[in-house]
Formats: structure tokens, sequence, C-alpha cells
């Protein structure tokens, strides 16, 4: 059963059009919910029945999906982009095998 439900969401997973914004709120969601059930001390001050709902981490890690695909913008500017890379937007080659880059 737990195979099932890992292969039908590798598939969901494949799908999806990896870029730079989907792979943070990837990375964030999983982090939090798999944070909290790694540390669940974190959650010792919540009331009982909310504390219940947060431990398992899927609907923590769902809402903080939900509310970063509402935040983040939809696309980076070119600008943004070059910031962010350190001006190494656009060169994926590397420099094995290319010496006409500088």
């Amino acid at each position: 059963m737990f195979g099932m439900v890992v292969a039908a969401g590798a598939s969901t997973l494949s799908n999806v059009n990896w870029n730079r914004r989907n792979l943070v709120i990837f990375v964030l969601s999983l982090s939090l919910g798999l944070g909290l059930q790694l540390e669940p001390g974190v959650l010792q001050f919540l009331p009982g029945p909310l504390k219940v709902l947060v431990i398992s981490g899927i609907p923590p890690a769902a809402v903080i999906a939900i509310i970063l695909n509402l935040v983040l913008p939809k696309k980076l500017l070119d600008e943004a982009t070059e910031d962010v890379s350190g001006g190494m937007a656009g060169q994926g080659l590397g420099s094995i095998g290319h010496d006409d880059q500088v």
C-alpha cells in the first residue's frame, strides 16, 4: 500500500515543470513536513488537538505549499535571476570541453 502511494506521488512529480519557483515550494514544504516529524519537541506548547494535526507534518506542508504558491511570483525577472546566479545566468554548459568560453 505504501509503495503504491510513493509510486503515484513519483508519477505526479515527474509531470512537474521543475523551475526555481516550483523547486523552492517543493523543498520548503518537504523540509517542514519531515522536520516536524523528526523533531516533535518543537510543538510541545501547542494544545492537544492542534498538536495532533500538526505533528504528522502533512497539513503544515500542504499549507506552506499553498501559501508559497500564492505568494511567490510566477516568473522571475531576468535581473533577479542574474542577481541570484551571481552573474552566471545562462552559463549552464560548464567549462569542460568548452574552450571558447571565458
